[in-house]
């Protein structure tokens, strides 16, 4: 048997129990063969009821010291969870607070592009009536246009 299976037995709490129940039975075979008489067996038993006592008390203060240490650890795991949601709360609240910006830059964004249409609808009008000053005809049809372009741009404007 390697290490490793002989650790792994030993972590098996049903082998240390048959462990522990067969030594408790050879104790008690060699003490029946040791003594012939039940006083002396007796007697020699007695001599182990201050021991018996001992690992009593020392299995007594172990289950009250795990019970502490439950105790500490729920105490350690509430805090942890109150921890969490606080963190959680704050988490939501960071969320909110960017779909809020989110909002708002988009805003901005909406009207940046308006603002952009309507400095493409200026220098157009810009353009339009400087090439057509020259000529009569093509500057009244430039006008007609700038019309249409003025109601464009006004309906931007009303739109900010």
């Amino acid at each position: 048997m390697n290490k490793k299976n002989h650790k792994e037995s030993l972590k098996n709490p049903y082998f240390l129990l048959i462990i522990i129940l067969a030594l408790w039975i050879i104790s008690g075979v060699i003490i029946y063969f040791s003594f012939d008489q039940m006083n002396e067996r007796g007697t020699f038993g007695d001599m182990f009821g201050a021991v018996n006592a001992l690992f009593s008390g020392l299995a007594f203060g172990g289950i009250i010291y795990t019970i502490y240490l439950q105790r500490t650890e729920l105490i350690l795991q509430r805090k942890e969870l109150e921890m969490t949601r606080e963190e959680l709360t704050r988490s939501a609240s960071a969320q909110e607070n960017s779909e809020k910006a989110l909002a708002q830059q988009v805003k901005s964004m909406e009207l940046t592009a308006k603002l952009n249409a309507l400095n493409s609808l200026l220098e157009y009008y810009i353009n339009l009536t400087a090439s057509h000053q020259t000529n009569s005809v093509a500057w009244i049809n430039a006008l007609n246009d700038t019309t249409r372009i003025k109601n464009e741009i006004e309906n931007l404007l009303n739109s900010l």
